[in-house]
């Protein structure tokens, strides 16, 4: 005996999981990343303890330029129709840590040209770049790597304050976890954004880097950092 209502149930059921099918496709030829920050400030702290901020980015890209140096770039975009440009948000990291891994994987420490980032809510525009830090990354097959990361960073002049940073600049801890896919146009044209306004790298040798000793790495703040600091970009 035929039964009209499960029939009809079918297609609608083969449509409904095909688009889930399709919609978790192109998240994965995106890639994805978590970023957390905690503000250093040593004179401002947001009673009664540490903020962490987090932002869950939608896009990471990797390739390997012309000069041989790994890049990876990652960035979230939001858009508020109603409020326009104010109410725009935006996340890009450019950070290019050195050479690809010649196995597996690698541990990457950082230095002041290895992160760029761009962080902009409404009119409001921050930009920061590392001095310190450590970075693992592991290659999943020739298309895919993941990895994560721990940054210290500084911002030391331009735009507006940022929810997340105190209006006197200091040093902001980031930390966390990424999924890229290669993509050399989409992670180039992120880079470019990103270094705009004379933010651009000055030496090739970005970091130094070592095989990672481990398939597992944890990100997470820590309790201590560098002693001292130096200046981002030079004068």
């Amino acid at each position: 005996m035929m039964h009209p209502q499960r029939n009809a149930f079918r297609p609608r059921c083969c449509l409904i999981c095909g688009t889930v099918i399709a919609l978790s496709a192109i998240a994965g030829c995106s890639g994805s990343a978590t970023i957390q920050a905690v503000s250093l400030h040593p004179s401002e702290i947001d009673p009664p303890g540490t903020r962490v901020t987090r932002v869950d980015a939608d896009e990471a890209y990797w390739h390997v330029d012309e000069s041989g140096d790994l890049n990876l770039s990652i960035r979230m975009r939001r858009v508020d129709w109603i409020l326009g440009e104010f109410g725009r948000q935006e996340l890009a990291l450019s950070i290019v840590p050195g050479p690809p891994p010649n196995g597996r994987a690698r541990n990457y420490k950082i230095n002041r040209d290895s992160l760029r980032m761009l962080w902009q809510t409404g009119l409001a525009v921050r930009r920061f770049a590392s001095y310190a830090g450590v970075m693992a990354i592991y290659m999943d097959d020739e298309l895919r790597l993941h990895g994560s990361f721990r940054f210290w960073t500084t911002n030391p002049g331009e735009g507006m304050p940022i929810w997340f940073v105190p209006q006197t600049p200091g040093p902001t801890l980031l930390f966390g976890t990424f999924k890229a896919v290669k993509d050399e146009v989409r992670c180039q044209s992120i880079r470019e954004s990103v270094e705009a306004k004379g933010w651009h790298r000055r030496r090739r040798n970005m970091s130094t880097s070592r095989p990672a000793e481990s398939q597992s790495t944890t990100s997470s703040p820590v309790t201590s950092r560098p002693a001292a600091t130096q200046s981002v970009l030079d004068n």
